[in-house]
C-alpha cells in the first residue's frame, strides 16, 4: 500500500534555549571578549563561550537572524552590546535575555570597529561614528580615538606577534600541521587566543606559556554522510567523505582522516587494527559503522566487513549491492540497506529481504528502528514501515518531492525524524501529529545530511553546520 502522509500539524516555536550550533570553525573571522564571554567568529555564525573554563553556552546563527557571512564582531561594553558585522548588515546582540536587533545605519560597510570604556568607534565607508551610551546611536565624529582595541580592518595582530609562537604552526594528532593566523590578546586573564587555520582556536596561558585548550567544534570537512552512535562508551561519529568527527561521552571533540590508517575507534575497540588496514585500501569509502558489545561493522563501496573484539576480519560478500545503510535490529539481527534492496543479516544467515511492492529494490538509504520494533528504511520518493507483525507500507511524507531518495532517518522516544528540502518533519507515532523544523523553528540551513536521535536529543548535520535540538523539550508529547 501506499499512503500521503495525512497528519495533524502544530505549530513549534523557536526558543533558543533548545538548540545549540556549531557552525565550522575552520576560519575563525574574529575574537573578543568581554568581562565573562569569550566571542569567536566565524562565517555561519558567533560562537559565546565562558572566558573561564571556556564552556560552550550558544552560537548566534541565521537562526536567530543573522544574514550574511559573518565578518567580525566586537564587544561593546557601554551598551553590554555584542556588535555582529557581516557581509551584509548590522547587528546588536544581547545576551540576557538573548535578542538580535538588526540596525540601520547611515552607511553601508563597516571597516573597522575601536572600543574604549565608554563607546564603540565604527569606521565606515561614509566617515567615522560613535556608538556610545543609550541615547547615543551613531553620532558622526571627526577623529578617531587616542586609545582603542580593534577589531576589523585595523586588528593586525597575528600569532607571528609573538615569537614563543614559533614555528607558527600547530600539529594534529594525525600529523597534519595547520597554519596559526589571527590573534587576540587579553591581559587581564593573561591569555591568548590564536586561530589556527582547518582546525579552530587555541588559548595559550601566558604565565606558562603553554596552550591550555584547543577549541575545535564544528562538523568535518565535506558532506557528512552518515551519523551513528556506539552505546558501548558513548560516542557518536559523523561520517563525511574523506573525514570523520567523534564526539565522545565527555563532549570531547574528535577530527581524523576517515581513509588510510586515521580513523580512531572508540577506546575498547582499539585493538581492530583490521579496521585500518581496511580503510587504507585505495578508493574504498566508509558508507557506515555500526558496533555493539562484541563486534564493529563497516560498510563500504567493496562489501561488508565485520570485526569482533580481537581485530579479526570477515568481509561479507553482497554481490553487486552496494551497502549505504546498517542498523542493529535486536542482539543477533543486522539489517543492511543497500542501494538495490536491504538485507538481513542473522547470525551467519545472510538474506534479502523484500516488500510486497518492491519499493525496496530500488535502494534502501537509512535505516531507522522504532522503540516499538518497527522497522522504518528511507526509500526514493518516501519511506516504508515494515512492523513487528511482518506488515508493509510506503508513506509519502507531506509535500515530499517523489524523484528523491530519503538518505537519512532518526527515530526516538516514539517519534520519527525525516529530513526534506525544507527542514525536517517530526512525526509523533503515538498521538500521529507532526511538527515541521525549519528555518522559523531553529534549524539555521534547510539542506539536512544526516541524522541521529537518542531520548532526548536530535543531532543535525548539514552543509557546514552541525547542530544539537533537544527534542524532548522542544516537541510536544
Amino acid at each position: 500500500m501506499t499512503a500521503p502522509l495525512l497528519l495533524a500539524a502544530l505549530a513549534l516555536i523557536y526558543n533558543p534555549a533548545d538548540w545549540l550550533h556549531y557552525p565550522a570553525m575552520n576560519r575563525v573571522r574574529g575574537i573578543a571578549a568581554a568581562t565573562n564571554r569569550l566571542y569567536v567568529a566565524v562565517p555561519a555564525g558567533v560562537y559565546i563561550f565562558s572566558r573561564h573554563g571556556n564552556e560552550h553556552l550558544t552560537t548566534v546563527t541565521a537562526a536567530d537572524g543573522l544574514t550574511g557571512a559573518v565578518r567580525y564582531c566586537a564587544y561593546n561594553p557601554a551598551r553590554n552590546e555584542l556588535l555582529i558585522i557581516t557581509e551584509t548588515a548590522l547587528y546588536a546582540y544581547h545576551e540576557d535575555p538573548p535578542r538580535l536587533r538588526l540596525l540601520d545605519p547611515p552607511f553601508t560597510r563597516v571597516h573597522s570597529v575601536g572600543i574604549s570604556p565608554g563607546a564603540a568607534w565604527l569606521e565606515t565607508d561614509k566617515g567615522l561614528y560613535r556608538r556610545g551610551r543609550p541615547g547615543e546611536d551613531l553620532v558622526p565624529e571627526s577623529n578617531l580615538p587616542l586609545e582603542a582595541d580593534w577589531y576589523g580592518a585595523r586588528d593586525t595582530l597575528t600569532a607571528r606577534d609573538f615569537p614563543q609562537l614559533t614555528p607558527y604552526f600547530i600539529t594534529d594528532d594525525q600529523l597534519i600541521t595547520h597554519d596559526l593566523g589571527a590573534a587576540r590578546l587579553d591581559p587581564r586573564s593573561r591569555r591568548l587566543y590564536v586561530a589556527a587555520r582547518d582546525y579552530g582556536l587555541l588559548v595559550y596561558n601566558l604565565t606558562s606559556g603553554l596552550p591550555e585548550r584547543h577549541l575545535r567544534y564544528g562538523p568535518p570537512p565535506g558532506r557528512v554522510r552518515r551519523l551513528t552512535s556506539f552505546p558501548q562508551d558513548g560516542s557518536l561519529w559523523f561520517l563525511a567523505d574523506d573525514h570523520s568527527l567523534i564526539i565522545t561521552a565527555d563532549n570531547q571533540w574528535r577530527y581524523a582522516r576517515t581513509r588510510v590508517a586515521d580513523i580512531i575507534l572508540p577506546p575498547d575497540l582499539r585493538r581492530l587494527a583490521g579496521v585500518r588496514e581496511l580503510i587504507a585500501r585505495a578508493g574504498l569509502r566508509l558508507n557506515a559503522v555500526i558496533g555493539d558489545s562484541h563486534r564493529f561493522l563497516a560498510a563500504t563501496d567493496e562489501g561488508l566487513y565485520i570485526y569482533d573484539t580481537t581485530g579479526t576480519e570477515l568481509r561479507l560478500g553482497t554481490g553487486d549491492l552496494r551497502p549505504l545503510a546498517l542498523a542493529l535490529a535486536g542482539p543477533d539481527t543486522l539489517l543492511i540497506g543497500t542501494d538495490a534492496g536491504l538485507l538481513t543479516l542473522t547470525g551467519d544467515s545472510l538474506r534479502p529481504t523484500p516488500d510486497p511492492f518492491d519499493r525496496s529494490g530500488f535502494g534502501i538509504y537509512a535505516i531507522a528502528v522504532a522503540d516499538d520494533g518497527t522497522r522504518w528504511y528511507g526509500a526514493f520518493g518516501g519511506i516504508l514501515r515494515h512492523t513487528p507483525d511482518g506488515e508493509w507500507e510506503h508513506i509519502i511524507p507531506p509535500g515530499f518531492d517523489l524523484g528523491r531518495p530519503v538518505r537519512a532517518l532518526a527515530a526516538a522516544d516514539s517519534i520519527l525524524f525525516i529530513p526534506h528540502d525544507r527542514g525536517i518533519t517530526a512525526w509523533n507515532l503515538r498521538t500521529n501529529a507532526w511538527e515541521e523544523i525549519g528555518l522559523r523553528e531553529g534549524l539555521p540551513a534547510s539542506e539536512v545530511t544526516a541524522l541521529y536521535a537518542d531520548d532526548r536529543h536530535l543531532w543535525i548535520a548539514g552543509p557546514g553546520m552541525v547542530s544539537r535540538f533537544d527534542h524532548a523539550r522542544g516537541l510536544p508529547r
